[in-house]
């Protein structure tokens, strides 16, 4: 564990501003890096306290990240649920000292499942979980908050491309341990930048209802694409009704071959 927790402070920076111990102030919420511990086993993705059942000072981010990729891996999202508190944990102390959204990941359905087991279940849907976080980043405890965007796709229709996708903030894990489950909220916006993510552009592009308005935690939204020439990429992401602002996701765009065969580009 001490090796982990030297490790993980010679990765991230000091996000606390609190003098040591003190549990109850909130770290910074502009703190970037997501730390996750695999154990097995459990089908659940933890956050802390894991020592107790006092609820962490970032609750709201926290619990809000758990429950996304919880949701991506088919797992539980929990603070402590079904296995009880467990003291001196790696992600308590990485929390604790360094306010880095720490998660720890319980995979697998049971000990010493077989090679086709991990690989057909355990495997992908670890990799969901760890790839839905790896999209907060950048600001976890705020991104948490806000609408994931997916199914992402360019079409050509002649000279001209749109771009589709899918405005979304019911994507929450069942949570299984009693704790609430965050409630879904109206869309509000989406938006997209090119070439840069939405916080380095200086420049953000809006995408329409396919609807007509934005009302409802599920859009599908879509607008012609007009900015690109040649090779970039695309950021879009989502605003809900209470104004927060979920993750981007990115796909990349070669117009010429777009305008050569009419095919969609893959979303990342």
């Amino acid at each position: 564990t001490q090796s982990v927790e030297n490790y993980a402070a010679s990765v991230f920076p000091d996000f606390r501003v609190e003098s040591p111990g003190d549990l109850t102030t909130p770290a910074d919420p502009n703190a970037d890096g997501v730390f996750v511990s695999i154990h097995s086993t459990g089908d659940i993705a933890f956050y802390p306290w894991e020592g107790s059942n006092a609820l962490p000072p970032n609750l709201a981010g926290l619990r809000g990240l758990a429950q996304k990729m919880g949701f991506a891996s088919g797992f539980a999202a929990c603070q402590n649920c079904f296995l009880g508190p467990a003291s001196g944990t790696t992600v308590d102390n990485i929390y604790e000292k360094l306010g880095v959204a720490a998660y720890t990941f319980e995979i697998g359905s049971s000990f010493g499942q077989s090679c086709a087991s991990f690989e057909s279940t355990v495997l992908p849907e670890t990799l969901a979980g760890l790839q839905a976080g790896i999209k907060h980043t950048r600001r976890p405890y705020q991104t948490a908050l806000g609408p994931d965007v997916r199914d992402v796709t360019l079409i050509s229709n002649g000279g001209s491309i749109t771009l589709n996708a899918v405005a979304d903030d019911t994507r929450r894990a069942v949570n299984g341990g009693g704790e609430p489950v965050d409630a879904a909220q109206p869309i509000a916006e989406v938006r997209y930048t090119v070439g840069e993510p939405p916080w380095i552009a200086t420049q953000a592009f809006a995408l329409n209802a396919d609807d007509g308005q934005f009302d409802e935690s599920i859009e599908a939204v879509s607008a012609p694409l007009t900015q690109i020439s040649g090779q970039s990429i695309v950021f879009v992401y989502a605003i809900d009704s209470n104004g927060n602002q979920g993750p981007p996701s990115a796909v990349f765009v070669n117009a010429d071959d777009i305008f050569a065969d009419g095919m969609e580009s893959p979303v990342r």
